[in-house]
């Protein structure tokens, strides 16, 4: 079921991980249509975003716990959207996770990922660990949902952050499940409308956006 990097993983606790996918929904869209579609996220209370960056059309919101930061964080979303990359396979994005992952920890294991139709797009699912990254010298657990849209590749991390652990043993709690997957269940892809929007108020694009130009004007984000 893992693969490998110098480690098994724990099998009966990552199963609980499957309740990520809980959430999946199938809906039918015309492929000759080629309808916009974008990244719709809800993030909920609790979480402050702390940093927000555009390199040539990707798009990246980072968010930490109420009174965390950007460099001392025990959890943080990360959201991309790689717009124009719709070749990129869920596949292949994971081969280059795991590739930059096994670089920077000391002990590292990824789940099988699962593949699935999320707002019926391809998506998949995984999660990784890290023993000890070498950088911060804590240890990570990662979730991971990406969804190929007809136009780009979106990607949602949930991360935690603990102490250095054996990846055999990693330090899963119902406290990390639970919002981990609460999360999961958030992200997805809506279809744009001519108005620009048709995702409610459950789930909107713009909602990175607002709290971005909200930051950007309290002088808050750089």
């Amino acid at each position: 079921m893992w693969r490998q990097r110098e480690t098994t993983m724990n099998v009966k606790k990552l199963m609980m991980a499957g309740l990520l996918f809980t959430g999946m929904t199938m809906s039918a869209l015309s492929a000759a249509a080629q309808p916009e579609v974008r990244m719709a996220s809800k993030v909920l209370p609790g979480w402050d975003l702390v940093y927000y960056s555009q390199i040539g059309p990707q798009p990246t919101w980072e968010y930490v716990a109420v009174g965390e930061n950007r460099k001392a964080w025990t959890k943080k979303i990360t959201l991309s959207a790689f717009r124009g990359e719709a070749r990129l396979t869920p596949r292949n994005y994971m081969n280059s996770v795991i590739q930059l992952a096994a670089l920077n920890c000391e002990g590292y294991g990824a789940s099988n990922y699962e593949e699935f139709i999320e707002a019926g797009f391809p998506a998949a699912g995984w999660v990784s660990v890290c023993g000890k990254n070498k950088g911060s010298g804590q240890g990570e657990i990662m979730w991971f949902k990406v969804i190929r849209g007809p136009q780009d590749f979106n990607v949602a991390r949930f991360a935690w952050r603990v102490g250095p652990y054996d990846v055999n043993a990693p330090p899963w709690n119902v406290e990390m499940l639970k919002e981990s997957v609460m999360f999961m269940k958030t992200f997805t892809v809506c279809v744009m409308n001519e108005k620009g929007d048709n995702c409610g108020k459950t789930f909107s694009r713009k909602m990175p956006m607002r709290a971005v130009k909200e930051k950007l004007k309290s002088g808050q984000l750089k």
